[in-house]
């Protein structure tokens, strides 16, 4: 009894050792295989592609600098201009603008000679904008042009920004002076001239916006 007991025992042994023996699926053991050799070449891929990355952006940095450091030497040399130069620059833009005022209001009195009242106004006209700009030039060679100058108080700068203000008003002026000749020479050209009152309907309503601009004109 007691060996047929033992007997049994050891066949139950050999029976759950044989059920916790680890089985191996070859089709699964290779599916995992490839799988894993898959998801590393996908990682050496990402990895290459970020490398790749990394230098380009690398090399746009280089390159930015580089195209900021050209165009800081290019602004550098721009702002380092001699002040002479271009002081001399502005000035004779001023000069031809002072020119072409005064060619405008000798225009615009010649062609006025043939009415007494186009001549009035004309004349009116040609002192208003002759005297400013010739004020403006005056200005411009006894102040603005002045250097070193310890009650003037002006540097290069502000001396620049001046000389850039004043012609800005005399390229207004010259404008104004070209407006009021070719409306003398259009009143005559049309025969309006000759009528009583030359410069009625439309020239009384100019004429007030023309002594407007002159008498608030700021000097």
């Amino acid at each position: 009894m007691k060996k047929t007991f033992l007997i049994l025992i050891i066949l139950l042994s050999k029976t759950s050792a044989f059920s916790q023996t680890l089985t191996i699926d070859p089709t699964i053991t290779a599916a995992t295989i490839v799988a894993g050799s898959e998801e590393d070449s996908k990682y050496k891929l990402i990895k290459n592609n970020q490398d790749l990355i990394n230098t380009a952006q690398q090399a746009t940095i280089v390159a930015v600098n580089a195209v900021n450091n050209i165009q800081n030497k290019i602004y550098n040399g721009l702002m380092q201009v001699s002040a002479v130069l271009k002081n001399a620059y502005q000035v004779k833009e001023a000069a031809q603008s002072v020119g072409d005022i005064l060619s405008y209001e000798s225009d615009m009195l010649s062609e006025a000679k043939q009415n007494p009242l186009a001549l009035v106004f004309a004349v009116k006209v040609q002192q208003e904008l002759a005297d400013k700009a010739t004020l403006y030039f005056a200005d411009i060679s006894g102040v603005i042009l002045q250097a070193n100058k310890s009650d003037l108080l002006m540097d290069a700068g502000e001396r620049d920004q001046l000389l850039y203000k004043v012609n800005l008003d005399l390229q207004t002026l010259k404008a104004l002076a070209a407006y009021c000749y070719f409306k003398v020479h259009l009143a005559i050209m049309q025969g309006i001239i000759n009528t009583l009152n030359p410069f009625k309907g439309y020239v009384n309503l100019d004429g007030k916006i023309v002594n407007n601009l002159l008498s608030n004109w700021k000097h």
